[in-house]
């Protein structure tokens, strides 16, 4: 049986993750090893896992950074370790997700129809309204290059069935990966930190030649609240360096400008509605454009 192994970032989050790893207990009928990285937590995370490991049936590898690295260097960490076991396929997993027992099979199935498939993702519902939707596939509208979960927040039965199709981006709360994929493309990119990774990742997929599935069949919960919640100073300010990035990345010529002019109507409205702070949207553009990338000290 082909194995694959689940790549879980925790960071002062133990209760979610143990929570997590405790659905993935139900999954049956998969090879499957589980690499946590605690991306330096300062509480209490480390000594929680370790005794939940000690006590867990799953077989789990608990690799520890002294810092925070982020959520792309975390997951390439535990790339780099997951490599001891050779695995078939590399699954990225948020910590504060809840999993149904067959969600990984449909998402092997789904990968396993061609060698040209490098990333599966699955349906996504707010855990705390399990019939609302959180993504339901998603997709980067050109050449605005504006970011779309499919479905955003509509209730499950008030959309028609779904079926597997093919997408532009996967979101890297659950993503399925085939190694194949993985070799091909490369890493994951640790410029971003925090933000708009799994943008860039899914256009480089795409631009290696491979195709993003969305699979239906496959449900995973994730706890966030089902109304939008505000961001802080620093969110802010990575969302806005980051995505200066990745438009200047993958866009050229004129829907470079088109995506820049869109971007920036999106600010100023959001601006305007004091959704955003704009202290975070002028230290954004300044850091990028003295090409400051990673961590924002």
């Amino acid at each position: 049986m082909k194995k694959t192994a689940i790549i879980i970032l925790n960071y002062k989050g133990a209760s979610d993750t143990i929570a997590c790893l405790d659905s993935l207990r139900s999954v049956n009928g998969e090879d499957f090893e589980i690499f946590l990285v605690d991306n330096g937590s300062s509480d209490d995370s480390v000594p929680r896992l370790l005794r939940y490991i000690d006590d867990s049936s799953l077989k789990i590898h608990l690799v520890i950074s002294p810092e925070n690295v982020g959520f792309s260097a975390g997951n390439n960490l535990g790339i780099h370790a997951a490599k001891s076991i050779s695995p078939d396929y590399f699954l990225f997993l948020n910590n504060d997700t809840i999993v149904q027992k067959d969600f990984l099979t449909h998402l092997r199935i789904a990968l396993d129809r061609s060698p040209r498939i490098g990333f599966s993702v699955p349906l996504i519902l707010f855990d705390e309204e399990p019939k609302r939707i959180w993504y339901a596939g998603g997709r980067i509208v050109f050449p605005f290059f504006r970011k779309v979960h499919l479905h955003y927040r509509k209730l499950l039965d008030s959309v028609p069935e779904q079926n597997t199709c093919t997408i532009n981006y996967a979101t890297g709360c659950c993503l399925f990966c085939s190694r194949q994929c993985l070799e091909t493309v490369g890493i994951w990119d640790e410029n971003f930190f925090l933000y708009s990774e799994d943008v860039e990742f899914s256009l480089r997929v795409i631009q290696a030649g491979f195709e993003i599935l969305y699979e239906p069949h496959a449900v995973v919960f994730h706890k966030v609240s089902a109304s939008a919640q505000r961001t802080n100073l620093l969110s802010d300010t990575y969302s806005m360096r980051n995505r200066l990035y990745v438009i200047d990345l993958y866009c050229t010529g004129w829907r470079r400008g088109i995506a820049h002019l869109y971007n920036l109507l999106q600010i100023l409205c959001r601006v305007l509605k004091r959704d955003l702070s704009l202290m975070a949207v002028i230290r954004g553009i300044h850091l990028y454009r003295k090409h400051e990338m990673g961590r924002i000290q």
